[in-house]
């Protein structure tokens, strides 16, 4: 599974040489050792499976480049919708899902087109995501609202939170029904150290 895992990046890799143009193609860096082989067999599970991802780990450890890779390998020419504080803060996520801007008004408010836009929406640090949008967006998820134009049958969501996300769970910090959606499958980066 890891050569095939292997196999396909440097495939990739090459199309990209050979077209010469820029896919968007971010492969992190990573030594090929026993400890990281876990990293690598967990991308090929998601990919493979169409799963839902959490990635956990210290600042700094790449979760953002997996999750770019993830995608990459899944639809190279595209890029990964990112959702983070910015948009938590400045309320425009909450309206995209209670359907009050359209898509490609939100998309228009981070400088993209929906030709550019890969199935993949990326929730970078999640855990700084507020409760009512956690609420609306696990609502969302189970198809008890009606769901905004971002969130379909094809779209797989990818979290990263560099805190302990089960720790914010037991404190009621944290939507269980969002968790059960997002952690599907799990990854955890190795620590700096």
């Amino acid at each position: 599974l890891l050569q095939d895992l292997i196999n396909k990046i440097e495939n990739l890799i090459e199309k990209e040489n050979s077209i010469n143009t820029n896919l968007n193609i971010k492969i992190p860096f990573i030594d090929k050792t026993n400890k990281t082989k876990v990293i690598f067999d967990s991308i090929y599970k998601i990919i493979n499976n169409n799963l839902n991802a959490l990635i956990s780990g210290e600042n700094g450890t790449g979760k953002r480049q997996i999750a770019n890779t993830i995608n990459a390998l899944r639809e190279p020419t595209k890029k990964v919708l990112e959702i983070n504080f910015l948009d938590y803060k400045n309320n425009n996520f909450e309206r995209l899902l209670l359907n009050k801007i359209s898509k490609d008004d939100f998309l228009n408010s981070k400088f993209l087109k929906s030709s550019e836009i890969s199935s993949t929406v990326l929730f970078t640090d999640i855990e700084t995501m507020p409760m009512n949008i956690q609420k609306l967006l696990a609502a969302s998820l189970k198809g008890k609202t009606v769901s905004s134009s971002l969130i379909s049958k094809n779209t797989r969501f990818i979290a990263t939170t560099s805190k302990n996300l089960k720790q914010i769970l037991s404190n009621n910090n944290f939507s269980s029904e969002l968790f059960y959606h997002m952690s599907m499958y799990n990854i955890f980066t190795l620590p700096l150290k």
